[in-house]
Order: structure tokens, then sequence, then C-alpha cells
């Protein structure tokens, strides 16, 4: 935060710390989980869910089940809304996707992502990761339409980051888990995560919703797929669950996390180049510890600079 307090999410609740990482507050209203994000106003959004079972069993009919969610904080820290996932659907006509399936997933979206996004005219939109539909949809705040939902292109994917914008147009980039069912008794398995990149997405809504799944609609916006088919293939990224990539305009670079492993990398994408890599590890010995949403920052926000955090060291 600009004041160089910190938010992050710690078992379903959002934890406030100040500049030195002491404990100030939490949140546990809601279940709170995977990303936070920061729109150029300081709002910012999570997913979130019921909180307990209890909670679902108070619903009715189709709400029964999780309708995923996400909520919108102020820069003050105070909830300003919350929006379903299911009313997005529903508004959209696009309930029949969720209601036209034999059996009601206790969680048919997943909801893991919410980058906002704001046009040049001060629309708001915002971009969502849903990882159990394998979509991910741009979705208009102001006019309740989404804009545009694209599938087919990944599976079970996470992180959704906006890489530039011209004339409201979006180029965007999707870390792909590449997941697509259970391999085998223990689980889902990732095939090798990848890195799948969009170009010039439209940000404004049209009259009915612009579906991106097919192989003429990818070439038209630009899809590109990086694999990591460069790397010994012990070192390619295969985590299951969350993960993220980071362009880094500066080195025309990524950054990639691989959650599962407790690992991060930046490479160069021109040369292939690995620039850095790290591993959460206690000792050389010791198993790898999970990262979750790592953040790799250019600049301190606000007027904040290495001396503002001189007294948490008795500077």
């Amino acid at each position: 935060m600009e004041d160089g307090s910190i938010l992050f999410l710690w078992n379903k609740r959002i934890i406030l710390t100040d500049k030195c990482g002491k404990y100030l507050k939490h949140f546990d209203d809601l279940f709170y989980h995977h990303s936070i994000e920061k729109d150029s106003e300081g709002n910012i959004y999570v997913p979130i869910r019921f909180k307990t079972e209890k909670d679902l069993e108070k619903l009715k009919g189709l709400d029964k089940y999780n309708p995923g969610a996400f909520t919108v904080f102020d820069k003050n820290l105070k909830n300003q809304y919350n929006v379903k996932l299911l009313d997005i659907y529903s508004n959209n006509d696009l309930i029949i996707d969720v209601r036209g399936n034999g059996n009601r997933p206790l969680d048919p979206f997943h909801l893991n992502d919410v980058v906002p996004f704001k046009t040049k005219d001060g629309n708001k939109i915002v971009l969502l990761s849903l990882r159990n539909k394998s979509t991910v949809l741009a979705y208009d705040l102001s006019t309740k339409k989404i804009i545009w939902k694209i599938e087919r292109a990944f599976t079970h994917q996470h992180d959704v980051d906006i890489i530039s914008s011209n004339n409201n147009k979006l180029d965007i980039t999707i870390f792909d888990n590449n997941a697509p069912a259970y391999g085998n008794k223990k689980g889902y398995i990732s095939l090798g995560n990848q890195i799948v990149t969009f170009r010039d997405l439209p940000t404004r809504p049209l009259e009915n919703v612009k579906l991106i799944s097919q192989p003429h609609q990818f070439k038209k916006y630009g899809k590109e797929v990086e694999s990591f088919s460069w790397l010994n293939k012990y070192m390619q990224p295969k985590t299951i669950t969350q993960g993220l990539s980071e362009y880094i305009k500066e080195n025309n670079s990524l950054m990639i996390e691989e959650q599962n492993y407790g690992r991060i990398f930046e490479y160069e994408i021109d040369s292939k180049k690995m620039l850095w890599e790290y591993i959460n590890k206690e000792s050389k010995e010791s198993n790898p510890l999970y990262v979750g949403w790592s953040r790799r920052m250019l600049d301190l926000p606000g007027k904040l600079n290495k001396k503002s955090f001189n007294s948490c060291y008795g500077l």
C-alpha cells in the first residue's frame, strides 16, 4: 500500500501488517482466496466464496452451490460491493452454461483472479479467470455486460495480466496450468505450464457476448503460446495449482512462479536467457516450500523509498 503496509492472504483471511511487518488487523467475514489486485484509484479486488458449508445451505436453488464472486474494497479497506458470477452469467443469458450439465458442482466457476482496467473514457472493466470452466472473460462493471470470453485455449488457468493497452484494446497474458484432467489416483497433473498471449482484445460491450474459442478467432487476436520447450525438461514449470507469470517491460522478460514447487524465475523473452532463479527452501537439503502470488516491484508505491523502512531496523 502507499504507506508501506502490506495486504496478503492467509487461511481464507486477508491480513494487514504495517510497513515493518507488524500485525494490524485481519478480515475474515468472507472466505477470501487467491489473488489480490489493485486498480489505478487504489481500490482492491479479491475473489471470495461463502465462508462455510452452513452458509451454502441457507441459499436456495442454484445458489446453493458456490456462486463464485469477488469483492471490492476502497483504498481505506472499506467494502464497496460484491459481484457474483452467477449474476454475471444470468444477466448475459449464459446461465445454461452452468445449468446445462446433468450434475451441479459445488464450485462451478472457481474464480481465481480479478484484474481491473480503466478505459480512456473512464469506464471500468475486470478480467476474470474461472478455473473450473477454463475460461477468461472481460466484464463491464457499469453495463453489467460480458464483453468477451475466451475458451478452449487453456485448462485450469490462473493469473491474468494486462501487458499493454492501445486505443482501448488490450494485450494480455494468461498463466495456463495445462492440467486438463485427472492423470492418476493422486489427482490432477500438469502437462507443462504455458503462457498464452492474446492481442487487441476489445474493451467495449457489443450487442452479444463475443466468444473467442475457434482457431480463426485465435489467429485474429494473435494467440501465442510459450511452452518452455527450450528449458531442460526437469526445469520446465509444472505447477498444478495457482502459479503466475508477470511481464517485465523494462527487461522484455517474464517472471514465472511455480507455486507447488516453491520456485520463481525470470528469463529474457527473445534470448531465452535465464536471469535469476529462486527456490524457497530453509536449507539446501530441505524440501521446497510453497510460494503464492508473488510480486516483483519495480518501484515502491506512493512516496516510499528505502529510507522509509529505516525505523524497522532501528536506524
